[in-house]
C-alpha cells in the first residue's frame, strides 16, 4: 500500500461457528495534532454445526419408565436456527412427525410441538401404551437454515409396566360388612 499499511491477522485457533467477531482498529499518523482512525466492525462466520437433541424424555438412564409414557425432545441449534418443517421423528422405525403434522399411531391428544429458545419442543403421544419391558428407538433428522443435518438416534430405558396390585383371597363363612368407602376391592 502506498499511503498506510496492510495488517492481516492469523488467530491461533480458528473462529467459532456462526460467531460474530468484533474488530477494533486505532491508528495515529505523525502530525501535530495527530489525525486519529478509531474504528469498530464486526463480521459473523458461517453456521457449520447441526441442530443436536436435549431434554430427551424419558432420559436414556431412566428407571421405572411407565408403559403410557410420552416421548418428548428438544432440536436446538446454536446457529441460524433448525428449520421446523425440515423435523422428521421415528419411534421404533415407523415415522411419527413429518414437519407439520404427527401421524397415528403417534398423535394422541397430548402430541404437541412448540417453540422453546434456539429450537422446538416435541412431545410424541402415542395412542397405545408400550409394551412392558420394551427400549424405544428415537430417530429425530433435522437440518438448520445453513443446511447441516442433525441425524441422531437414541433409545430409551426398558419401560416397565405399572407395579400390580396385591392380591390377597380370603374364605369368608358369612358376607362381609364394610363402612364406605371400601379401601379394597373383593373379587371371587
Amino acid at each position: 500500500m502506498a499511503d498506510g499499511y496492510r495488517f492481516i491477522v492469523d488467530p491461533t485457533t480458528d473462529f467459532g461457528s456462526y460467531q460474530i467477531v468484533e474488530i477494533h482498529a486505532y491508528a495515529e499518523d505523525e502530525q501535530i495534532p495527530p489525525n486519529i482512525l478509531d474504528g469498530y466492525y464486526d463480521f459473523l462466520t458461517e453456521d457449520t454445526e447441526p441442530p443436536y437433541l436435549d431434554n430427551l424424555n424419558p432420559a436414556p438412564d431412566a428407571v421405572d419408565v411407565p408403559l403410557d409414557s410420552d416421548v418428548s425432545l428438544d432440536i436446538l441449534d446454536n446457529g441460524i436456527g433448525v428449520g421446523r418443517t425440515t423435523v422428521r421423528l421415528w419411534v421404533d422405525g415407523i415415522l411419527a412427525y413429518d414437519g407439520y403434522n404427527f401421524l397415528s399411531p403417534y398423535d394422541g391428544p397430548d402430541a404437541y410441538q412448540g417453540t422453546v429458545v434456539d429450537g422446538y419442543r416435541f412431545v410424541v403421544d402415542p395412542t397405545t401404551d408400550f409394551d412392558s419391558y420394551q427400549t424405544v428407538e428415537i430417530h429425530a433428522e433435522a437440518e438448520d437454515w445453513s443446511s447441516n443435518l442433525l441425524d441422531g438416534y437414541y433409545t430409551s430405558p426398558p419401560l416397565i409396566p405399572s407395579r400390580p396390585i396385591c392380591a390377597i383371597r380370603i374364605r369368608l363363612t358369612e358376607p362381609p360388612v364394610f363402612p364406605l368407602p371400601i379401601p379394597f376391592l373383593l373379587s371371587g
